[in-house]
């Protein structure tokens, strides 16, 4: 009799040992192994804002570029164009190369407009300064029809902002405003050693430009005590 309880003890141990072993076996199947894999990438640039123009070469007759600059050049221009538009504080006038806004003050010479301003599309004669951090008109006056011809032709005094290098480009900045002109073999440099890169930076010249549509070549460099 204890013989055959001990075996159905055994019996039942046995069965509980296997049915523990089976629930254990799956549940470890059961648990997903999760493996991370974690990188890092990083990029890094800078970028710089340039100004090329297709299709040039050095020395050629490239589109002038007007640049902004923070650093203020006193000088002036003198120009032909037509007023854009104007009332009693300011006249915007179409250069070859873009529009021109001016302060007009008390002390700007309209006596040939009896006092007055020009008209909204009348081609005018200008003399501005850059005074101050701004352009202001010194001197306006009707243009006729002789003066046409000249309504290409730029007069500045400035300061330039680089020495003229091999590709033989002047950088010339008035107000806050620069420049930049070719300098040819017809370009009369005889106040300036006759070698354009005789040209320094930071030097004060006057500079005459004759424009094709927005391009600007140089026709003459003088000092700036030197009469255009």
């Amino acid at each position: 009799m204890r013989y055959t309880l001990l075996r159905r003890y055994q019996g039942i141990i046995f069965g509980i040992g296997m049915l523990m072993t089976v629930l254990l076996a799956s549940a470890c199947a059961g648990v997903p192994t999760n493996t991370t894999t974690t990188g890092t990438s990083s990029t890094s640039g800078t970028s710089a804002a340039t100004t090329t123009t297709a299709g040039t070469t050095p020395g050629a007759n490239q589109p002038t570029a007007t640049q902004q600059t923070t650093t203020f050049v006193p000088g002036n221009i003198q120009f032909i164009g037509s007023v854009n538009s104007v009332n009693n504080s300011t006249i915007v006038v179409q250069m070859p190369d873009g529009a021109l806004s001016m302060t007009i003050t008390p002390q700007t010479d309209r006596s040939h407009f009896n006092g007055g301003l020009p008209t909204n599309g009348q081609l005018v004669k200008v003399e501005t300064n850059a005074v101050n951090g701004s352009f202001i008109a010194t001197k306006l006056e009707p243009a006729d029809q002789k003066d046409q011809t000249s309504q290409n032709v730029v007069q500045y005094q400035g300061v330039t902002t680089s020495a003229v290098g091999a590709d033989n480009t002047l950088h010339l900045g008035v107000g806050n405003k620069i420049w930049n002109f070719t300098i040819n073999q017809t370009t009369d440099l005889s106040k300036v050693g006759n070698s354009a890169q005789s040209i320094q930076a930071n030097q004060p010249i006057k500079v005459k430009v004759q424009f094709t549509g927005t391009n600007g070549t140089v026709l003459k460099v003088d000092t700036n005590s030197g009469n255009n």
